[in-house]
Parts: structure tokens; C-alpha cells; sequence
């Protein structure tokens, strides 16, 4: 089983901020998110002109950051966290097909479940 201090689940603006601020500390964190690319929406509309200036600053800071902690933060793409349990084992799944992706997560060799000190859910909104 592979070992994270801090395992965040939600690769979006809050999941990246919260493994950005841990990094600061020291912290190695790994972001779970069930598509294939982190930041949510925030990050891909850096530079767009009808998105206002506060949120395109605010992108644009969350990807300096996240450039610069790279080396602490992990990131498993394209899996779903299906269970928590109380002993701190998160529990994965690829998200599209139920086999795991190497190419895609290429920090861990067990793609079935880590163990984690601490546990973060930053799920994000969906727009209706």
C-alpha cells in the first residue's frame, strides 16, 4: 500500500490551493481527480477577456504555485475515490473503465488504495 501524508481529493482551484499551502509546510500531498486535468475551470480560463480580473489573478497564482510546489504534490488523474475509511486507507478506481492508468499516475505502482494521515475533500461545484 503507498503512503501519503496528505491525500486530497478534488483536483480543483480549492484541491490544488489546499496541496499548494501544504507544500509551503513541507507537507507531500497527493490531489485525486476524476478527470483528466486539475484546476477546474479557473485555471483553463487564464487570460480569456470575459472572465473579471480578480478570478484571472487568482488563476493565475494557483498555477505559479502549483509550478513551483510540483515536487511535493502528486497527482493521480482520470481515478475516483470510492471509500474513506477511519484507518486513513483511501480506496481508488479508474474513473473511466475500472483499470488503472500508469501513464497517467506514474507515482504510484498499487493504483487500488493509499494510506493517508489526513484526507481533504475539495469536490468542487457542478454548474447546472
Amino acid at each position: 500500500m503507498n503512503k501519503a501524508d496528505l491525500t486530497i481529493i478534488g483536483g480543483g482551484p480549492a484541491g490544488v490551493a489546499a496541496a499548494c499551502e501544504a507544500a509551503k509546510f513541507g507537507v507531500r500531498s497527493v490531489i485525486v481527480e476524476e478527470t483528466d486535468r486539475i484546476g477546474g475551470k479557473v485555471l483553463h480560463h487564464i487570460g480569456i477577456q470575459s472572465v473579471d480580473v480578480e478570478a484571472n489573478n487568482t488563476a493565475k497564482r494557483l498555477q505559479t504555485d502549483f509550478e513551483k510546489f510540483s515536487g511535493k504534490i502528486s497527482v493521480l488523474r482520470n481515478m475516483r475515490v470510492w471509500n474513506v475509511d477511519s484507518n486513513g486507507v483511501v480506496s481508488l478506481s479508474h474513473s473511466r473503465n475500472l483499470k488503472f492508468s500508469k501513464e497517467k499516475n506514474e507515482d504510484f505502482e498499487d493504483k487500488a488504495c493509499l494510506f493517508s494521515d489526513t484526507v481533504i475533500i475539495a469536490k468542487g461545484a457542478l454548474e447546472r
